[in-house]
């Protein structure tokens, strides 16, 4: 045993003779400092096109994160962007885009070329704009739009997998291309800000300025896209994935939900109120996905606020109707084949494709055909249209609405019927007919409407009915009795 360990023993001591040995003259690779490491990314950043960015070196703080990454916060830096360096195939005139920021968060990984954007503090762009190529915005034109500016704020903002890696070596890549990387790096990326402005300002003929002004307290998003659909759209060389496959596999190709709360809308011109609107919360989804059994892929939206408010000086009876309490509205197209969805994206690529091709007609006879072949696949599919609002709180009552309509014909009407109950259907004519901030033509012409299509059962609730039959092409249904 002694004899053994004296060999082991030895042969450890060779292998760290040589190793010393094999090492000896190659130089140690110098470890950078946390300055150093902070002003290779500015270095980095700078190199993209259309980007700048200053930062003092007392204004940059490093602290070390997971995986040997660094955290690295510019305070006050100077960023610049020049959209003409982006060749967008087009020039811009205004191209240089100013941008004031207090403070913004990445995490850094040098030797893995890894970059992610963390947050953001007091964030302001303001893009004063007086030409745009194909548009009506062109300097000293007497008969239109004059100039436009867009400024957007954020008081803060946080990020979850939002990986900007793509930015360290975007000086070899196009846009497109950058933008490609961007979806196959982030998935489901999420982010939470506070106190959001949207402000879009025109300058019209004789000095008049028009102004639509967004603010929002509080805003959350979460999305979550399949990228490889979406690079092959653009991506000359890449196809699309199978989807067929997509579907079997209950991947949604594009999945986006949005929440806000505080939420305030107003348009002014020369600074005078035309009008406003407040919602307490809101909130929205948008998505392209398989159904529960992984069959058909769905198309849709949903849509919800609580306590909606409109304010028009000039106009009481929008004020009036536009008090909602509480809406919820859905709608969706239901039982599309893998097929059909696959004709959309490959019509999709080809107009990329073909979109600086000179042959303007046969551009447009590819699209004819692959137009019909969307149409073909699209009845095979025999899609399904749904929607419906439900609950719908008003000031006078409620509301609900359902429709159900299937296409079986591409030569045809969809089948199906939509509904609408209306509880209480007399409380709400009574309230009608005493409203002093309606005109008598209005509340006349309310009521007529109301009595006219609304049937109201024994217990005072209305429904109206609006159908299609199969057994009755071209025909329309209003309760029951056809449309002459």
């Amino acid at each position: 045993m002694k004899r053994n360990f004296l060999i082991s023993a030895s042969m450890l001591a060779v292998s760290f003779a040589l190793l010393s040995i094999s090492n000896c003259g190659k130089p140690r690779e110098a470890v950078k400092t946390d300055m150093e490491v902070a002003a290779e990314l500015v270095r980095t950043l700078n190199e993209v096109p259309g980007l700048s960015i200053k930062s003092e070196p007392g204004n940059m703080i490093v602290e070390p994160s997971e995986k040997n990454r660094y955290l690295i916060t510019f305070k006050d830096p100077a960023i610049g962007l020049d959209i003409s360096k982006l060749n967008l195939g087009f020039p811009v005139k205004d191209a240089k885009i100013p941008v004031k920021i207090k403070e913004v968060v990445f995490k850094y990984d040098p030797d893995e070329k890894y970059l992610e954007l963390v947050s953001i503090r007091e964030f302001l762009l303001e893009w004063h704009l007086t030409g745009l190529p194909g548009t009506a915005v062109q300097a000293n034109d007497k008969q239109g739009l004059q100039g436009m500016t867009i400024k957007i704020s954020i008081g803060k903002a946080a990020f979850k997998n939002h990986d900007i890696s793509p930015l360290l070596e975007a000086k070899t890549k196009d846009l497109m291309e950058m933008v490609g990387e961007f979806l196959e790096k982030s998935q489901s990326p999420e982010s939470t800000a506070e106190q959001i402005t949207y402000e879009l300002s025109f300058l019209l003929k004789e000095q008049k300025k028009m102004s639509i002004l967004l603010d929002i307290e509080k805003m959350q998003t979460r999305q979550n896209a399949l990228s490889e659909v979406f690079i092959s759209l653009y991506k000359k060389g890449r196809e699309l994935p199978d989807v067929s496959k997509v579907l079997k596999q209950g991947k949604a190709l594009v999945d986006l939900e949005m929440s806000s709360s505080l939420v305030k809308l107003s348009v002014k011109e020369n600074e005078n109120l035309l009008g406003s609107g407040t919602v307490d919360q809101t909130s929205f989804s948008y998505f392209i996905k398989p159904d529960d059994s992984n069959s058909f892929f769905i198309y849709g939206f949903t849509w919800d606020i609580e306590n909606l408010k409109l304010s028009v000086p000039n106009n009481k009876e929008i004020e009036w109707g536009g008090n909602i309490e509480q809406m919820g509205m859905k709608f969706s197209l239901e039982n599309l084949s893998a097929p059909f969805i696959k004709s959309y994206f490959d019509l999709v690529k080809k107009n990329y494709e073909m979109s600086a091709a000179a042959d303007q007609e046969k551009r447009q006879q590819q699209q004819m055909i692959m137009g019909l072949a969307i149409a073909g696949e699209f009845m095979k599919s025999k899609p399904v249209i749904k929607f419906s609002i439900s609950p719908f709180k008003h000031h006078l009552g409620e509301l609900q609405v359902g429709v159900n309509f299937q296409f079986l014909n591409l030569m045809a009407l969809p089948v199906g019927k939509a509904v609408a109950h209306i509880p209480k259907i007399n409380e709400i004519l009574a309230k009608i007919a005493g409203e002093k901030s309606l005109s008598p033509k209005t509340r006349e012409g309310l009521l007529k409407l109301t009595k006219q299509y609304v049937l109201v059962d024994e217990k005072g609730n209305g429904t109206v009915t609006f159908e299609t039959r199969q057994d009755q092409p071209g025909t329309f249904f209003l309760n029951g009795k056809p449309i002459k």
